[in-house]
């Protein structure tokens, strides 16, 4: 794919060095969330996008993931097989209060009320009861068949990226029962997805965004693609264009405001690798498993 310098319109504001690799970044309460694999959760002030702060860290975590934000609660897709929850009351001083055993390896977290659905890996998708913070319990579960590797919500459903397998999309009116509906196999390996309207923004791998119709949850359709330069590792959706997590090549940017025709606008060049973003505010957040932290102006 062609790549235009996006760098006259967006542009690396800051980079805060963390210990361990990051994978995924969550915002929740005016806070980052930083999932940093075995070095644990980190939180960051950003509230000064060029001076971004460390505030507090929980390391008792063997393999963080991803976190979902919940009120004074932060979630973390814990791949040493569990959900651990933190109170992050106090953001210097974050307190793991509960947990839970996840089959499988969990790498995806998303929330939806009083439940979190869990996408663990081998073992497809988990759904946990969290009314008790303390004391959550597995309450469903459903074999994806593939590698379950993210998941979104969206109305009923639950789509997962699920690794060779492609998309899935499963019905979650009743927590407890989740049921299967269709899926979109792909060629490639699933890794990331966002869900806006009638598509999913899926994050592919070797080859890059792939943008499927699911107005019809049993029958999704894939209807186009865009190829980045890298490696697609996460998705993140922001006005009419989608950010892509694109490993070496950096974070590449897709307008998406024709679903039809996804067309690439260019990237910022990191020297590290991205693997996860998040946007909020008129800025891009990225976790670079050499740089850390980044902070990118939209």
């Amino acid at each position: 794919a062609t790549c235009i310098d996006y760098a006259q319109f967006m542009r690396t504001r800051s980079t805060l060095a963390l210990a361990g690799a990051p994978w995924k970044v969550t915002i929740g309460n005016g806070m980052a969330y930083v999932a940093v694999g075995i070095g644990g959760m980190r939180i960051v002030d950003y509230s000064d996008p060029a001076a971004p702060l460390l505030l507090g860290s929980v390391t008792a975590i063997a393999d963080a993931r991803e976190i979902a934000v919940s009120q004074r609660y932060a979630y973390v897709a814990d791949a040493g097989g569990s959900l651990k929850v933190v109170d992050i009351t106090n953001p210097q001083l974050p307190m793991i209060v509960g947990g839970v055993t996840i089959p499988g390896t969990p790498y995806a977290i998303a929330i939806n009320g009083s439940y979190a659905y869990v996408a663990a890996g081998a073992t497809g998708l988990h759904v946990v009861d969290i009314r008790n913070p303390a004391v959550p319990s597995v309450v469903g579960s459903l074999d994806t068949v593939g590698s379950a590797r993210s998941v979104a919500l969206k109305g009923a459903y639950a789509y997962i990226a699920d690794g060779d397998y492609g998309l899935v999309i499963v019905d979650i009116t009743i927590p407890s029962n989740p049921v299967r509906r269709g899926n979109w196999n792909s060629p490639a390996r699933s890794e990331g997805v966002a869900v806006a309207g009638a598509y999913a923004y899926i994050a592919d791998n070797t080859s890059g965004l792939r943008v499927v119709d699911v107005s019809n949850p049993d029958v999704p359709i894939l209807v186009a693609s865009a190829d980045t330069p890298g490696t697609a590792y996460d998705v993140a959706l922001l006005d009419n264009h989608a950010i892509v997590a694109d490993y070496n090549y950096g974070v590449h940017v897709v307008d998406i405001s024709n679903s039809l025709a996804p067309r690439s606008e260019g990237r910022i060049a990191t020297t590290g690798g991205v693997v996860g973003v998040e946007v909020t505010g008129g800025f891009v957040f990225a976790a670079d498993v050499s740089l850390g932290f980044m902070t990118i102006a939209a």
